[in-house]
C-alpha cells in the first residue's frame, strides 16, 4: 500500500505536470521524500505525505491517507496514523490501526495507543463520559505525547457532562504542554483538538463571539482535516448571527459543503435546520421548509400568526416545547412570559449566545434590563 500510494501520486504528478521540486519548496519538505515515496517505495512520515496529498490531489486525501495509514509499521508513523484517523472519524482503519500498534513492542507507543483505545471506544458509544473521566484519572502515563493526549480525554468527558467551568479550569496551562511536545503534526492537532472545545465554550457558555471566533481562525489555519474544519466553520457563521448575517449564512453553507461531500447526514441536517431558522429570524426567503416549526414561524413572520400558532398547538401536543420554540411562540404574541421561558431554558443548558434571541425581544418591548439580567446572569 506504501508503494502504491506513491505510484497513484507519482501517476498524478505526471499527468498534471507537475514539478516535485517545486511542490516540495511550496509544502517545505526535503525533495529526497518524493524520491523515496516514488521511487522506492519507502515509507516516509506520515505527515509529509498528507502535505503531498493536499498539494497533489486533495480531493483523494481521505481514500489516499486511509491507504497510507493501513500500511505504516514505523512508531511514529503509527502515532500520526491513529492521530489523524481519529480526527478524521475514518474509524475502520482507525481500529485496524489500533490492533497494529497494539502488537508494536515499542513502549511509548503502547501507553500512546492505549490512551487512543479509549478514545475509540468513547467515539463508539462504548464508555461513557463518566466512565472515561474515571478510567483517565486513575491512569499514570509517562511520556509526553501521552500525557498530553490523557489530559485530553479528561477534558472529553468533562465536555460531554457539560462540565464547561470545571473544563476550562482542568485545560490551563495545556497549550503550553501541547507546545512543548516534539513532533509538529501532533503538536498541531493537539491545538486544533483545544481550539474546538474552547471555540464553542467561549461562544455558547461564556457568550464571546469575537474571541470565540480567534480559536475558530486557529482551526481553519491549520487545516488539520475536514471534522474540526466543519465545526469550526459552524461556530464562525452563528457567531455572526446578531452582527451579519450574509457571513453567518456564508460560513455555515461552506460548513454544510464539508458535511455534504464527506456524506455525513446528521450532521447536515442540523447545519441545514440552522440555517432554515437564521434564514426565517432575518427575514431571507426560504423555498422549502425541513421543519414544521420553522414553516410555522415564516407564517408568523409574513402575517398568518393565527395558522403558525395553530400549527405550534400541534406541535406541543406531540413534543415539549423547547427554547426555541417558545421564542418562536414568543414572536406570535408578543408575550413576554414566553420569551423569559424560552431565556431560561436556553440558560439552562448553557447556551447564553443564544438565550441573546429573547433578551433583545424583551428589551424591544420595553422590559427594564435589570429584571431581565437578573435572570440572564
Amino acid at each position: 500500500m506504501v508503494a502504491k500510494v506513491g505510484k497513484i501520486l507519482q501517476n498524478i504528478v505526471e499527468s498534471k505536470g507537475l514539478k516535485t521540486t517545486h511542490i516540495a519548496e511550496d509544502i517545505g519538505i526535503s525533495h529526497g521524500n518524493f524520491t523515496r515515496l516514488f521511487n522506492a517505495g519507502r515509507q516516509i512520515s506520515a505527515d509529509n505525505v498528507l502535505k503531498m496529498i493536499r498539494a497533489i490531489a486533495p480531493e483523494k486525501e481521505k481514500e489516499l491517507m486511509s491507504m497510507y495509514c493501513s500500511e505504516v509499521t514505523m512508531p511514529h508513523n503509527l502515532k500520526i496514523a491513529l492521530e489523524y484517523l481519529s480526527t478524521n472519524r475514518i474509524l475502520d482503519v482507525f481500529e485496524e490501526t489500533l490492533i497494529r500498534s497494539e502488537q508494536n513492542k515499542n513502549d511509548e507507543l503502547k501507553e500512546f495507543t492505549s490512551l487512543y483505545r479509549l478514545l475509540f471506544k468513547y467515539i463508539n458509544s462504548n464508555i461513557t463520559a463518566h466512565e472515561l473521566y474515571k478510567t483517565t484519572r486513575g491512569m499514570n502515563v509517562k511520556y509526553e505525547d501521552s500525557i498530553v493526549m490523557l489530559r485530553f480525554l479528561e477534558l472529553y468527558s468533562l465536555y460531554e457532562q457539560k462540565e464547561y467551568h470545571f473544563l476550562l479550569i482542568s485545560s490551563e496551562n495545556l497549550e503550553s504542554q501541547i507546545d512543548s511536545l516534539l513532533d509538529p503534526y501532533l503538536k498541531e492537532s493537539y491545538k486544533a483538538r483545544l481550539c474546538e472545545m474552547l471555540q464553542y465554550i467561549t461562544l455558547k457558555v461564556l457568550n464571546d463571539p469575537i474571541k470565540a471566533r480567534t480559536y475558530t481562525d486557529k482551526i481553519l489555519n491549520a487545516n488539520i482535516g475536514y471534522n474540526f474544519n466543519a465545526s469550526s466553520l459552524y461556530i464562525h457563521g452563528i457567531s455572526y448571527l446578531f452582527e451579519d448575517v450574509e457571513k453567518c449564512l456564508k460560513f455555515l453553507e461552506d460548513c454544510k459543503e464539508i458535511y455534504l461531500l464527506n456524506n455525513k447526514r446528521n450532521d447536515l441536517e442540523v447545519v441545514s435546520l440552522s440555517i432554515e431558522f437564521i434564514k426565517v429570524l432575518w427575514n431571507q426567503p426560504v423555498d422549502s421548509f425541513l421543519d414544521t416549526e420553522h414553516k410555522a414561524y415564516s407564517m408568523i413572520k409574513n402575517g398568518q400568526t393565527e395558522q403558525g400558532l395553530s400549527i405550534l398547538d400541534d406541535l406541543d401536543k406531540k413534543s415539549t416545547p423547547d427554547a426555541f420554540r417558545l421564542f418562536i411562540r414568543g414572536e406570535g404574541t408578543d408575550d413576554q412570559q414566553y420569551y423569559f421561558e424560552s431565556m431560561k431554558l436556553f440558560l439552562k443548558r448553557g447556551d447564553r449566545y443564544f438565550a441573546t434571541l429573547p433578551k433583545v425581544r424583551l428589551l424591544a418591548l420595553g422590559v427594564p434590563e435589570y429584571i431581565i439580567d437578573a435572570v440572564f446572569h
